[in-house]
């Protein structure tokens, strides 16, 4: 299948790895110029999702799962003695264990949830990376509350593609032995996805075909979002980095998609 010469070969960023990525992100940020202020109106805006969907997500598990599930063991009669006795206190310690474990999966649900209603904001990002690459022959793009409102839709819509996919990815861990293996690598393309598309979504917008920008790129899309997984896996401190590194990502693949190892 033959490329359009007019547009740089996709193949640029295949041999990018994580890091890589990371460091062509970092090179972007230093030279477009508008780049560094669209960082903190996208962090606050990324947070923002994040904290109201987590919180929703959230009670809506509490209100139909763990509550009455909560109160049922609560109900027992625990007047059959000493078993009785230690069968509650075995249950409360598997309802308090569930709940960490169900509270884990719902910050990363509603992670991947944030990220796709940003999507917007990271093809704008990718945009100003290309348009500099290409000595401002394209439109210079802002990102604006009016255009993110409008692609909602269409943000959910990818948003809920992705929620099944990480709902597969929780079920697969339990898998004895290769389940977390199978797990770890949904979870990669998952966000390797996320870190691609921006990037891919605007060469289309030039007249590159959806297809051809696509072909072979699986296991890459994989690798590059083992990084972001990792930072997922690591409380507070992985949580807080995860944001930043998915952007410079994004910068990233759109920086050595134009620009090569230059």
């Amino acid at each position: 299948m033959t490329e359009d010469h007019s547009q740089p070969p996709i193949s640029r960023v295949r041999g990018s790895g994580p890091l890589a990525l990371l460091r062509a992100g970092r090179q972007a940020m230093r030279e477009v110029p508008g780049l560094r202020p669209m960082l903190l109106k996208g962090f606050l805006l990324l947070y923002g999702i994040f904290a109201l969907t987590g919180v929703v997500l959230w009670g809506l598990l509490y209100r139909f799962a763990i509550g009455p599930l909560s109160h049922t063991i609560g109900s027992y009669d625990v007047e059959g003695g000493i078993f009785m006795d230690l069968l509650s206190l075995v249950l409360t310690g598997l309802l308090w264990l569930g709940q960490a474990v169900l509270l884990a999966a719902t910050l990363i649900l509603a992670f991947v949830l944030a990220l796709s209603l940003m999507s917007v904001w990271f093809e704008v990002l990718a945009a100003r990376v290309v348009a500099h690459a290409r000595g401002g022959a394209l439109e210079e793009q802002q990102f604006r509350l009016a255009d993110w409102l409008r692609s909602i839709g269409r943000s959910l819509r990818d948003g809920v593609r992705m929620l099944l996919l990480v709902v597969l990815a929780l079920a697969v861990g339990f898998i004895p032995l290769v389940g977390p293996i199978l797990a770890i690598g949904i979870a990669g393309y998952v966000l390797g996805w996320e870190v691609r598309e921006p990037y891919l979504i605007v060469r289309e917008s030039l007249g590159d075909d959806p297809k051809s920008l696509r072909q072979g790129l699986r296991w890459w899309t994989m690798r590059i979002g083992l990084l972001p997984v990792v930072l997922a896996m690591v409380p507070w401190i992985g949580w807080l980095l995860l944001p930043a590194a998915l952007t410079y990502q994004v910068a990233g693949v759109a920086w050595a998609g134009e620009r090569g190892g230059d």
